[in-house]
């Protein structure tokens, strides 16, 4: 299980819970010894979290030439199981990486790479859904499109980092920045949303985030309904979780306001005031869903669907908060939390040059932004998100504040510059 020689201390360790995946596991162990990384540069530690099936015989007949530690440990839920493989970890580095994660070549030496060139930050990696062969399941390729989007936005070079970003599939810190967080918040098991919660008390930190599609690898994972529905209770769990220890947050949440069709926001009532109508009509929603999967009727499949998240999400938190005007009291607490937030008032006849240097060199949440006596508008604080880029600025002032903004420019610089002038100031400004 270890290639021989002499070794060093690794430069980083990958973290793996799991928990009954005997089949996938060995997938995403066997591509972890084919990196580019020379093998003694990092250790695997694989925490079998409560494991009942042949998960620790299966792991413990391969052949691989890195260094790979087996934990077992009693069922205590994936926080629990990656704070004890951190714990045990040699090196500066830890990568957090789910067991059915088949990781390229390069996927350990990318993520070295964007440490070493920018210390002390966090870097997601790239995980794109693995499609099963034949003829995709509807809803399989409806998360794929959806997945993929996530990652389109991440890459984006104006794309503003929240704690919604954070996501334990392939994710890597310093060991250090982990341990002076405070780990991961081990009371959300049976619930998610642990990694949006240390997501969030990495930003109130100020700690960067970076996104790298070369640090990527493949998600083999085949998404089924039944469990994504088992995956909306469990967020409607951890999201009630969430709320609690960072209120602020619950407005950025499913959690933090009813459905927007109508046909959902009856039935999210129906959860609320009627919990054993809404059981008995899911079951009837159930059965539908599975004639119109097997007749075909997409449009028809994904109503039902729709009911059926609804259910499972709303129970989940009417079984955490208890009475609608206990989940009331807990989103209208978000408004009253703001209170660590950082907001200037910019001119930006004072120039752009002036305000990438402002941002620059001061954390900034929120800008109200004018133009001598013209009020533009407000890019508005984020809660657990990074500080505004001058990038983020760019983005906004082309896609929300161009209109404005143009007619201004043209009549301040015209007054007294030629329009050659002006043609090379709002080039200049758009290449930044």
């Amino acid at each position: 299980m270890e290639g021989g020689g002499e070794r060093v201390r690794p430069r980083i360790s990958v973290v793996i819970p799991t928990h009954n995946h005997s089949r996938v596991v060995p997938r995403t162990l066997n591509a972890l010894g084919r990196q580019t990384l020379p093998s003694g540069e990092f250790e695997v530690l694989l925490v079998l979290d409560g494991c009942s099936d042949d998960t620790a015989r299966v792991v413990g007949a391969l052949d691989v030439p890195y260094e790979l530690h087996p934990v077992e440990q009693p069922p205590s839920g994936a926080a629990a199981a990656r704070n004890r493989g951190a714990a045990m970890a040699k090196a500066p580095i830890l990568l957090f990486l789910d067991d059915d994660m088949e990781a390229s070549p390069d996927l350990l030496a990318a993520h070295l790479e964007i440490h070493e060139a920018h210390p002390g930050g966090v870097v997601l990696g790239y995980f794109p859904l693995e499609v099963p062969e034949g003829d995709p399941d509807p809803y399989t390729l409806a998360i794929k499109s959806w997945w993929d989007r996530a990652f389109v936005a991440l890459a984006h070079p104006a794309h503003r980092f929240t704690f919604l970003d954070f996501c334990t599939g392939n994710v890597s810190l310093p060991r250090a920045v982990f341990e002076a967080v405070g780990r991961f918040d081990e009371s959300f098991p049976g619930a998610s949303t642990e990694d949006y919660e240390i997501g969030a008390r990495l930003l109130k930190r100020r700690v960067p985030m970076r996104f790298s599609r070369e640090a990527a690898s493949l998600h083999c994972d085949a998404p089924t309904r039944e469990r994504s529905l088992r995956r909306a209770a469990a967020d409607g769990r951890g999201q009630v979780l969430l709320a609690r220890r960072h209120p602020e947050l619950a407005s950025l949440l499913k959690l933090g306001e009813p459905p927007g069709s109508t046909s959902s926001r009856l039935y999210w009532h129906l959860v609320w005031k009627s919990p054993t109508a809404a059981t008995l009509l899911a079951a009837v929603f159930r059965r539908l869903l599975g004639a119109c999967v097997k007749l075909g009727w997409t449009g028809l499949m994904w109503r039902f669907y729709g009911g059926l998240d609804v259910h499972a999400y709303w129970s989940a938190v009417r079984g955490e908060v208890g009475a609608l005007e206990d989940w009331r009291r807990l989103v209208d607490s978000a408004s009253r939390s703001r209170t660590d937030v950082r907001e200037l008032e910019v001119d930006l006849a004072e120039g752009f040059g002036r305000l990438e240097s402002l941002l620059a060199a001061t954390p900034v949440d929120g800008l109200k932004l004018r133009y001598r006596e013209s009020v533009l508008g407000e890019i508005e604080p984020l809660p657990a998100a990074e500080p505004l880029r001058y990038a983020h600025v760019r983005f906004e002032l082309i896609q929300r504040f161009g209109s404005e903004l143009l007619p201004l420019l043209l009549v301040d610089w015209l007054g007294s510059r030629s329009a050659g002038e002006l043609a090379e100031t709002i080039a200049a400004a758009d290449t930044r």
